[in-house]
Parts: C-alpha cells; structure tokens; sequence
C-alpha cells in the first residue's frame, strides 16, 4: 500500500483543483491536501487574493518531488550491488512513517506568523519522503525482479488498488465535507489526512516484515551463501536433466541495456504519456453541464470521472495482464508499438473541457472524457506491468535485481518529464 502513497502525493501535486463556488448551487470543489497547503499559504489579511507562494506551491512541489523520486530509484539502483534490499526497503518505510507524523502534527500548527518558512520545511518533507518512499519502491521493482511471474503482479496491482481506496475516500470527503469551511475544518481534514498515511505506512513496515519471512522469499532472495547460479535444462535425449553453472558475473550496464533497451523505452514512453496528462490535465477538466449546479456535474465530477474511473481502469489493465500476458517477451516491437500508440490520447485529451483555457476549443463531451482516461489507464497500467515483469527476465538470473530497479529508473524518468510537460500543456489550453 504504501507504494501507492507515491501515486496519491502526485494527484495531489498536479492536482489543479480550486476552491470555487458555483453560482447555482454553492458545491464546494474540495481536496484535503490542497485546501490545506492553499490555506497556509493564503493572504491572511485578504484571502481573496492569491499569494505568491500559493502560486508557485504545485509547481515547485511537482518538479522536485518528481526530482527526488527519479534520484531515489537511481540510487537504490546503485545499492543494489552494495546494501540488501531489505536494509534499504525497511529504511525507506521507517523514513517516511517518521517524516508523516512530523506532517500530521505541523498540520495542527498555525503556521500564518512564518507562512516561508513553513513553505520551507514542507518542501523539505516532501524531499525526504519521496526520496525515502523511491528508495522504498525502488526495492521492491528489484525484489520483484528476482520471482517469477506468477508472484510479479502482486505489486502492480496493489498499487492500482490503493489508489481506488484513495478515490473513494475522496468522494466521501467530497460528500460529507459538502458546505463544511473554516480554519479548524481544514486544519482537522489534514490532520487526519496525513495521520491515516502514518497507519498505512506502519501497516507496510508490518507487512514487509512479514514478506520476508515467507518461504517463497526466502527461497528466490536468500539462497544458500554460494557465488553461482544453478539452473537445469532439460535435454530430450537425456534421461536426467543437466546442470549448467553460471559464475556471477559483474554487473554490466551494456549488456543489460541490450537485452532490455525496448521494454526500457515502452516504460519511459508509457509513464511519460501518462504523466503528461492525468492528473494535471485530467482535472482541470470540467463537465459541460456544470451549469445543471447538481452535485454529480459539480463536486462529484472529478472523484468520480477522474479519479474513480482511472484507478478502476488502472487495476483493471494490471490484472488483466497477469493471464492474458501479449504481447510475448520476444514480441518487444509489437509492444513498443502499442506504447507509441498512446501518444493519440493527447490531442483527445486537450480537447475536452479544461479549464481555463484561451487558445484551444473544446470538442469532445464528458463521454470521450472518461472514456479517453478510461482506455489511457487500461493501457497504462497494462503496459507498466508488462515491461516490469519481463525487463528481469531478459537478462541473466544474477543481474535480475538491478534490472528491476533499472526498469524502475525508466519509469520514474518518464513520470519526471511528462509531469514537466504537463504544466506546458495546461498553459497552451
């Protein structure tokens, strides 16, 4: 779960939700983080008028959580060689269930007197907690990488599955905070906002401990203290199977990269797609009915055709994956060109109805919408679970870990410039 916690920071981030009324039916376009973020940053003498940190706040948070994030992989790509992947995992989940309490009590803390400085200490939590989770999620791509298939969807679709928990907790948020505002409502949200990532984050350190133990773990991660790798292939003239030793070899960024180069390219490209448009153009999107003021086309409209829909699809693309499984290993071109594909969802998307915008029409309804996310997020997550389990079968058994984590510095790297790319997007609107 705590994984996934990446995934909620980051639609938190790109999120360009704004606290507006509608004329007809005063519905509140709630989100916990960014009412709480955007209320400690305000103008405390005329809140009306937005503040220059209010401004820069998504922006500068965007570019250098992604930052870190790609800085966190890259590193434990290098630790993998050097420190166990269970020494980094574990520091990693320690880190950031430390760094979330030390949030969930400034939460409480009026902060208007030192406004800087607390924009300060935010951005500083947001570093070491996207460093610490990456180095986290950077471990266990690389544990990944040494089970076999059958094993490797588990954390794809964990993932996707805590991020419909996240959106339904939106909508009830959505729900029951309809008409709720005030200083104490927002500080109280937030509090408990960040206290229920503490839970989750202590829950992760709970069941990675419990990994560990399992003997499947034990098996593919800690063999016995031998410097080769034993594999048996079966030969049809044989009568018993033979037994070919391999010596580890050091690890080699050449040969790894041309066994994987295609599936490294579809992650890049798959994320960086995907970035590029959900969440931030994704939920600048408005209903065309809006002016009906229910709360369905009001409120409800982003949790529901934007969160909801794309996280449903997400895990439904990352499950299918797990027995429909095309293309093959050896079809990486057929794959690529499925990635490449998705480069259409983005004229599609910029058509629709973001707002504001001042140089783009608006073409398509809230029926492409959701179904442009919908088909984005299948393919997304489809994709991304494909090349995550096949990238550590293409090179040798022993160069398997770093290969995962590898994998996952592909996909960070497209996350890191296509949420760059997205902010471009939501200004040529």
């Amino acid at each position: 779960m705590l994984v996934d916690l990446q995934r909620q920071e980051l639609r938190t981030v790109h999120s360009r939700l704004r606290r507006s009324v509608s004329k007809k039916s005063k519905v509140f376009e709630r989100d916990t983080a960014s009412d709480y973020f955007r209320y400690s940053f305000r103008n405390v003498t005329n809140p009306e008028r937005p503040t220059t940190l209010q401004n820069v706040f998504e922006s500068t948070l965007a570019l250098i959580s992604s930052g870190v994030g790609l800085l966190g992989i890259a590193v434990n790509t290098v630790l993998t060689r050097y420190v166990l992947s269970k020494i980094r995992i574990l520091s990693g989940l320690i880190a950031v269930v430390t760094i979330f309490i030390a949030t969930a009590v400034l939460a409480k803390v009026d902060t208007d007197t030192w406004q800087h400085g607390f924009f300060g200490v935010t951005i500083l939590n947001i570093v070491l907690i996207r460093f610490s989770s990456n180095l986290t999620l950077g471990g266990l791509y690389g544990i990944q990488g040494c089970l076999p298939f059958r094993f490797a969807t588990a954390l794809m679709v964990g993932q996707a599955t805590a991020g419909i928990f996240a959106a339904l907790a939106e909508i009830v948020s959505v729900v029951a905070g309809n008409g709720v505002a005030g200083k104490d409502a927002i500080k109280t949200e937030a509090c408990g906002y960040f206290a229920s990532a503490v839970g989750m984050s202590f829950l992760a350190v709970i069941g990675f401990l419990i990994l560990l133990r399992l003997p499947v773990i034990q098996f593919y991660l800690f063999p016995s203290s031998t410097n080769v790798v034993i594999k048996e292939e079966s030969k049809p003239d044989d009568a018993h199977p033979a037994i070919t030793v391999t010596i580890k070899e050091k690890f080699s960024f050449r040969i790894v990269f041309s066994c994987i180069w295609t599936h490294a390219l579809v992650a890049f490209s798959n994320f960086f797609v995907t970035l590029s448009l959900y969440p931030a153009v994704a939920t600048a999107v408005r209903s065309v009915s809006a002016a009906s003021g229910s709360l369905l086309t009001n409120g409800l409209f982003t949790p529901l055709s934007c969160f909801l829909v794309a996280n449903t699809a997400d895990l439904a693309g990352r499950l299918a994956h797990g027995f429909l499984r095309w293309p093959d290993p050896q079809q990486r071109f057929v794959t690529l060109l499925i990635a490449l594909l998705r480069f259409g969802f983005i004229p599609v998307m910029l058509l629709c109805n973001a707002q504001p915008r001042t140089h783009l029409p608006v073409v398509f309804g809230d029926a492409v919408l959701v179904a442009c996310i919908a088909l984005m997020l299948f393919t997304s997550g489809y994709l991304g679970n494909l090349v995550i389990m096949y990238g550590p079968k293409m090179v040798p058994p022993q160069f398997a870990e770093t290969t995962g984590s590898l994998m996952g510095v592909c996909l960070s790297s497209g996350a890191l410039l296509g949420s760059a790319l997205s902010f471009g997007f939501i200004a040529a609107l």
